[in-house]
């Protein structure tokens, strides 16, 4: 082969090992960045589990309150006087 072609061969293969090397630094500053985000989308998912289940816990609470004022006036409302 020509000296030339050999030449600019070489030039391309050493283009082709500098791109794949930014590639690969690319791939692995994504894949850093996702597990960075996915952390925090896991963290966030953990703080509203947390306000949902002390929600639901307050609702039923708020229930058994509501509950328990209901039999309260059932039974004020049978001690009045009937008319």
């Amino acid at each position: 082969m020509n000296e030339k072609i050999l030449l600019q061969i070489l030039e391309e293969l050493k283009e082709i090992k500098a791109d794949q090397k930014e590639m690969k630094q690319i791939l692995v500053e994504s894949r850093t960045e996702a597990r960075s985000e996915a952390k925090q989308l896991a963290t966030i998912q953990n703080r509203q589990q947390r306000v949902i289940e002390m929600l639901s816990s307050r609702s039923v609470q708020n229930e058994a309150d509501i509950k328990c004022m209901q039999d309260e006036l059932d039974i004020v409302k049978e001690q009045l006087p009937k008319t």
